[in-house]
């Protein structure tokens, strides 16, 4: 249904010919002819046509409605339609003629031009110059191509992306697969002895096989005798010790004859697969029966990618950016390496640079400082023996002596701005800056996954004196995968698949992996015999948008303390595992510090194991969104029964790859009081925005209704719910479009993308039968509150005004 809102944004259709960027200047760039540049202006004529005929339409709907009792609100949203499509067809005629020289990936191209001329005479060397090739501004989240090529221009916003970006989540390809995904895919079988047909997915690079319900590894086909024939889901044959050093028709034979072994009754429910592994990265190589038809053989393959894919167990974009990389040319050394610039003077020209700051402005100083204090840190855990052993390197030193240039560069272009450029543009040049860091981190890695416990200890001051030897620290890759880690050391715990109850605010994809290992109960519908069952107890403190099947009612801080005491009174000594999602919450939080020292003597004695796990993809990263990590503690008594716990902190399959390690030492040790001050500015803007909402939005019954929300909460995002007839195509053009026009006049980027923490504003539509819903979630920068406000009461006036005050807020005053 997000095809309806691109649509109703389509006034950039049928142009790409005209407006698609030329990405690749080495390539030999289009002639534009005068028969391509009227072809162009037909394109946007005819599409401003068509929407200047819905815009007339609705005008002559509105018109008629004065004759009917829905005159104040169907005759309002007509309005509205006519005013938005209006505007639409304005910006389409307006672009008839003109050129856009606009090319969001001439960073991106620029980038990859100077990395070409870097010296490269090893394989190591070449692979590094590869890897920063794709790794610069690509994103686990990243843009719908078609709105940063075609239409952020059109408003004058300018947004440098990576070739390859794409609106999908890395961790989760069984919803959309990224281009990127499915290439390296193919790319990886060519050189697999499997035939091309048989599926593969991706993984992280370790043995994943205690994190599948029924997974046997056989070693000769008389093994099979020992797998079991009835089970609740599939069967997982791992082969890989059978088919190890097989190549091309040998392979196929040995595959060959393993099938003859198995009983075809038995095929409906074994998935046979082998494992392999590149450039660590891991996959799964599914191996169909001769006997399974193409729909069984996608049935196999979806359950597997599906599996990995809730549990957080595919390979991330940072590992699947190492994966094959593309053989490159040699370039040799014109002479020794020189040393232009020492680290000493890098470190002076950082501060001078940072004494040149004069900015008042509360979120550009939050970003600049940041990544100032991110770049100081940097410099200065790289010892001088380290420094001039890189420097020495022609192609590692090229590239840091490069990318401080680059840096200095970007930073002084940023003090030279006007001071009333606008926080996108400043941030959007910050993101070219913390590129060039990844360059630094990815050459210098000064830190090691075993410093990271320590750095986090340190950041946790809430944390009750007595109970901070008992705490344990990780960076996992995902908070999903974090959530697998705990579901599988509850379940060797007990020796039995785990008794849970979920509170109000879990994450929904907490609960889908939670009902794929047992059943999940919600707290609000546990018994007493429920409480005194379970072994772990998922919650979190701050709302996270919840599941559209559910009716909405309000967002609410969790009594935590409450369910626990609860549990307690009835559970008669039995421990109990907290699993508590700290993503929305600050990372020192004083809630769970608070919560931890209520519960310090059932913490001691061994009753309760608290684990506290968070995605960091957002709001750890200034809103980058350019690593991979959950940081992820937990706090339990020595007591023995709690050892399953331990595998938690260095499972394969579950820490981060070694350059988000970096990161997140590096932006914990030196910019934690930064991370916390922008989780801020998002939970103040959002709660500037909701006091000033007209109360009728809140309103169940409304056509148009925000679920309220707690005065506790700490908010990070609005949850919109348009309900009545056509209530799809309601939601896509009028909820949704009004926000994105109204947007994107003012200058004030907006994006679809999913997840939260963006340093910009975005948002995400979901539909149901009884409702669509849309997420919103505002920036850092405090100067777009008015706006939203503007925004709501406007689409307020859909529920009932009068005419006369919805042209008033429709028509801005001269």
């Amino acid at each position: 249904m997000k095809k309806i809102f691109y649509l109703f944004i389509f006034l950039f259709v049928s142009t790409a010919g005209s407006l698609e960027p030329n990405p690749f200047p080495h390539q030999a760039k289009k002639i534009e002819t005068l028969a391509s540049q009227v072809i162009s202006g037909a394109a946007y004529l005819g599409t401003g046509a068509a929407f200047l005929s819905v815009s007339l339409l609705a005008r002559m709907a509105w018109t008629v409605s004065y004759f009917s009792p829905w005159h104040a609100t169907l005759g309002n949203e007509c309005l509205v339609l006519s005013h938005l499509t209006g505007s639409a067809a304005h910006y389409a005629f307006s672009q008839i003629g003109k050129k856009i020289s606009y090319h969001p990936f001439a960073s991106w191209e620029e980038n990859r031009l100077g990395l070409a001329q870097i010296p490269a005479m090893t394989e190591t060397e070449q692979k590094l110059l590869g890897f920063l090739e794709r790794r610069f501004l690509a994103k686990c989240a990243g843009f719908y191509p078609f709105i940063v090529n075609h239409v952020a221009p059109i408003f004058g916003i300018s947004v440098q992306t990576h070739p390859e970006t794409q609106s999908t989540y890395a961790r989760d390809p069984r919803r959309t697969a990224s281009h990127t995904y499915l290439e390296r895919v193919e790319k990886w079988k060519e050189v697999l002895p499997q035939p091309r047909s048989y599926p593969l997915v991706l993984t992280r690079p370790a043995d994943l096989q205690e994190y599948f319900p029924f997974y046997f590894t056989l070693k000769s086909s008389d093994d099979f005798a020992n797998v079991p024939r009835k089970t609740h889901s599939p069967i997982v044959l791992d082969l890989t010790e059978i088919l190890k050093g097989e190549s091309g028709e040998t392979w196929l034979q040995a595959w060959e004859s393993f099938q003859t072994a198995i009983p075809k009754t038995s095929h409906p429910y074994v998935l046979c697969v082998q494992k392999v592994k590149q450039d660590n990265v891991g996959g799964l190589r599914l191996l169909p029966f001769r006997s399974q038809s193409p729909q069984e053989i996608e049935k196999g393959y979806r359950y597997l990618l599906e599996w990995i894919s809730f549990f957080g167990l595919t390979a991330n974009r940072i590992e699947l950016d190492r994966l094959l990389l593309p053989a490159r040319p040699l370039i040799e050394t014109t002479g020794s390496s020189q040393m232009t610039l020492s680290k000493q003077e890098r470190e002076g020209h950082l501060r001078k640079l940072g004494q040149k700051w004069q900015l008042t402005h509360p979120q550009k100083t939050l970003m600049f400082r940041g990544t100032l204090s991110i770049l100081e840190g940097l410099l200065e855990k790289v010892s001088d023996e380290h420094w001039t052993q890189v420097m020495r390197c022609p192609t590692q030193g090229a590239l840091v002596e490069r990318a401080f240039d680059r840096i200095e560069q970007e930073l002084i272009e940023i003090l030279e701005k006007d001071p009333k450029t606008r926080f996108f543009a400043i941030a959007s040049e910050l993101e070219k800056v913390h590129a060039e860091i990844t360059v630094l981190l990815e050459i210098f890695s000064p830190y090691k996954a075993a410093d990271f416990p320590g750095i986090y200890h340190e950041v946790l001051s809430t944390t009750p004196q007595a109970l901070r030897p008992l705490a344990s620290y990780s960076i996992h890759a995902s908070g999903m995968t974090s959530m697998t880690g705990v579901l599988q050391a509850v379940k060797k715990m007990q020796g039995r698949a785990p008794y849970i109850l979920f509170g109000e605010n879990t994450y929904y994809e907490c609960v889908t992996i939670g009902d794929h290992v047992t059943h999940c109960i919600p707290v609000e519908e546990a018994t007493e015999r429920d409480w005194q069952e379970v072994d772990l107890l998922l919650a979190q403190f701050n709302p996270a948008l919840k599941r559209i099947y559910l009716t909405p009612t309000a967002y609410k801080v969790e009594p935590i303390v409450d369910m626990l005491q609860k549990a307690f009174a009835t559970r008669g000594g039995k421990p109990l595992t907290l699993a508590l999602d700290c993503t929305i919450d600050y990372i020192d939080s004083p809630r769970v510090g608070a919560l931890l020292e209520a519960f310090q003597d059932e913490i001691e004695s061994g009753l309760l194991n608290v684990v506290c796990y968070r995605s960091g993809l957002k709001f750890d990263l200034f809103g980058m969104d350019n690593y991979c990590g959950a940081p992820f503690y937990m706090i339990h008594s020595k007591a023995a029964h709690w050892a399953p716990f331990d595998a938690l902190l260095d499972a394969p399959a579950l820490v981060t790859d070694p350059l988000s390690v970096n990161w997140f030492c590096l932006a914990y040790k030196n910019a934690a009081p930064y991370l916390e001050q922008y989780r801020k500015h998002i939970f103040d803007n959002t709660r500037a925005v909701l006091d000033k909402i007209p109360p009728r939005l809140f309103q169940e019954g409304s056509r148009f209704r925000i679920v309220p929300f707690d005065h506790e909460t700490d908010l990070s995002f609005f949850d919109i719910k348009i309900t009545g007839p056509g209530h799809t195509i309601r939601g896509s053009t009028l909820a949704g479009g009004l926000l994105y026009l109204k947007c994107m006049e003012k200058g004030v980027p907006i994006f679809y993308r999913r997840s939260i923490g963006f340093y910009h504003s975005n948002f995400a539509m979901l539909f149901s039968d009884e409702n669509a819903t849309i997420r919103l979630t505002l920036g850092i920068d405090a100067d777009e509150v008015p706006l939203f406000i503007e925004i709501f009461q406007l689409m307020d006036t859909m529920n009932g005004s009068h005419t006369e005050l919805l042209i008033e807020k429709l028509v801005p005053k001269q």
